[in-house]
């Protein structure tokens, strides 16, 4: 036998006692960051901010504050004392316009009325406008936009408004883009046409990010996209900087900001869960966008 064939089988059941080790130490690491990460992340609120650039931009808009909300989600795990910070963050940012992009709730009609409350409590110069998202649609629709305008948070579907910021106006169209109803695209050209071109700045709300609405918003010269939906993954994990979330089997776009030529869109993580209860390196989120030049 040889000698280093000698010394590594001598030296074999330390090598077998330290890897023992490492897994063990390993399993507890992991035992005890995971929980407490998923803790932190489903209780915890965090401000995401982005400059947008938008060319030849009007003086007075430059500074223009628009706060993204989305997926508020009450029901049994998110009632009025978790969506309070939620509401009074959106309002420290004084916005000029808020902007929610759908899931007032999760289920059925009971919590309808107090999430519209807390919409009510929104304050922004030139308003609050929402569209409906999926959940609204398997609740009651009808019920979830007669709450929200009774709290004065506009809710026209498949709509564009112009709204008067100082001598600049803003358009903004308001498009419903669930599983049960998808906008055609009739009535993309529709609101199309119907479009102030003469306005500085286009934006769109939606609720889902889906391509053929990305697309048609970055070829129809739309300067921003505002879209929810995805909760940011809610469970999140990136071995290897690779994110692995049911969000993501779905859309590419399920987190954060994307340039796409001359369009940014901003998916926002909003505040409620869905398919779990908790969440993990996904936590709720307010999106703040200030226009520039």
């Amino acid at each position: 036998m040889s000698f280093f064939l000698r010394m590594i089988l001598l030296a074999l059941p330390a090598i077998l006692k330290s890897q023992a080790w490492m897994t063990i130490a390993l399993a507890v690491i992991i035992g005890i960051y995971v929980p407490a990460r998923m803790l932190h992340d489903t209780y915890s609120l965090r401000l995401s901010q982005r400059e947008a650039p938008i060319s030849n931009l009007p003086h007075e808009l430059k500074g223009f504050r628009i706060v993204q909300l989305s997926d508020l989600q009450a029901d049994i795990y998110t009632d009025e004392q978790k969506m309070q910070p939620y509401i009074d963050l959106a309002n420290a940012q004084r916005p000029d316009l808020v902007v929610f992009c759908g899931d007032l709730v999760t289920r059925g009609t009971d919590h309808i009325a107090a999430g519209a409350r807390m919409m009510g409590q929104l304050c922004a110069r030139l308003g609050v406008y929402a569209c409906l998202g999926d959940h609204d649609y398997w609740a009651n629709p009808q019920l979830v936009a007669q709450q929200l305008q009774a709290n004065h948070v506009v809710t026209p579907e498949d709509s564009v408004l112009t709204l008067a910021a100082s001598p600049s106006k803003i358009t903004l169209t308001i498009l419903t883009n669930v599983y049960n109803r998808r906008p055609s695209l009739e009535t993309l050209r529709r609101l199309r046409q119907q479009r102030n071109d003469s306005a500085a700045v286009h934006l769109m709300l939606s609720h889902q990010p889906s391509d053929e609405l990305i697309q048609f918003a970055q070829k129809s010269g739309y300067h921003l996209l505002f879209a929810g939906h995805t909760h940011g993954g809610q469970v999140v994990f990136r071995p290897f900087g690779i994110p692995l979330s049911v969000s993501y089997t779905e859309t590419p776009y399920y987190s954060g900001f994307y340039q796409i030529g001359n369009l940014l869109l901003s998916v926002t993580n909003g505040l409620g869960l869905t398919f779990a209860p908790f969440r993990y390196q996904a936590p709720a989120e307010v999106t703040l966008i200030v226009l520039r030049r």
